[in-house]
Order: structure tokens, then C-alpha cells, then sequence
């Protein structure tokens, strides 16, 4: 708030047309502006009051407090997951594992490097309804192949080798898990 003598000098200094708005702001000459927000000062008066600066930085504080909280939110951890599996003797074996089952977090981005060792054999991913992880790669026998794909969606899914060399390639089966992601 201004003091008596402060407005009395700023009155002074401006020919009389100093004067203070109703926080006690002291009031200044400056061009006329027109706007509806400052309908409450007088013609050709600005405030100098440092309250819309406190008000600006105010708001600016909390737009970047709720930015940051929602983009903690939209954060998904995420890792990378990596696998060899081989086909061998009409079974999977996975790295890792004594079982045919790669288990992963939705939202992983996961890697496989397959290998047929004996005859070439086939790695296929699908769901029962066939809509999602459509995934068939083929592997010769000395020829790895490696993929990528992204665990987007939870669930248990069957991996098995689709060729049809020998009768014995249907048996070839393993399971894809893939878990919800942690606090869900």
C-alpha cells in the first residue's frame, strides 16, 4: 500500500494526475488503453500495482505442478527384454528358463532371436481370436532370425511352430505372458 507522501509525490510529479486505485496501489499516468479487464481504472490510468505479477507467476507455478503430475501419470515404465529361444527336437526351449514360456510386462519392448538347430521350424504368436500379436517367423536350420515387437496387450498367449514339415511341428508349443503392468 502507498503511503500518504508517496502519492503526494507521484501527484507532484505528474501535474496532479497521480492517485491510488482501491488496494492503495499507486495510480500513474500512461496512455489511455481500452480493454473490459480494466474497466475499473480511470481514463488514461494504469495500476502499477505488483499483485497481476504475483497472479501471473501464481498461475504459471500451478500449470507447471499439474503438468508435471500428469505427465508422471501418462509415464509407463518400460523395458527392454530380450530372448533366445531355439527349436529343437519338436520342443522350444527359452533362455532362462526351463520352460517354454517367455513372461513379460505390458508396455515392454521385447526382442527374440530365434533359431531352428535340427529342421527349419516356425515361431507364431496370435490369440484365440487371431486379432492381436500376429507374429510367424521362420527359421532355417544355422540362420537365426531376430524380431522386436511391443507387449501391448496383457494376457496369455500361445506360441507354436505353424510349419507343417512333419507332423511332429504341431506339438511344438510355448506361452507368451504378458502381465498387467505393476499398481494395475
Amino acid at each position: 500500500m502507498a503511503t500518504a507522501e508517496t502519492v503526494a509525490r507521484a501527484a507532484a510529479a505528474t501535474g496532479g494526475r497521480a492517485g491510488t486505485d482501491t488496494l492503495g496501489a499507486i495510480l500513474l499516468p500512461f496512455p489511455a488503453r481500452t480493454t473490459d479487464r480494466a474497466s475499473h481504472l480511470l481514463e488514461g490510468v494504469v495500476s502499477m500495482s505488483i499483485r497481476p505479477v504475483a497472479r501471473v507467476r501464481f498461475l504459471v507455478a500451478a500449470v507447471a505442478i499439474v503438468l508435471t503430475a500428469a505427465s508422471g501419470v501418462l509415464v509407463v515404465a518400460q523395458a527392454k527384454r530380450e530372448f533366445d529361444v531355439v527349436g529343437r527336437n519338436y520342443r522350444f526351449s527359452v533362455s532362462g528358463t526351463d520352460r517354454p514360456e517367455i513372461r513379460v510386462t505390458e508396455g515392454d519392448l521385447v526382442r527374440i532371436t530365434f533359431t531352428a538347430e535340427d529342421i527349419a521350424h516356425s515361431f507364431t504368436v496370435e490369440d484365440k481370436d487371431g486379432s492381436h500379436y500376429r507374429i510367424m517367423r521362420r527359421a532355417e536350420p544355422g540362420r537365426p532370425v531376430s524380431f522386436d515387437f511391443r507387449a501391448d496387450r496383457a494376457g496369455s498367449f500361445r506360441f507354436y511352430c505353424s510349419l507343417t514339415i512333419d507332423d511332429k511341428c504341431r506339438d511344438m508349443q510355448g506361452s507368451l505372458q504378458v502381465a498387467p503392468p505393476k499398481g494395475q
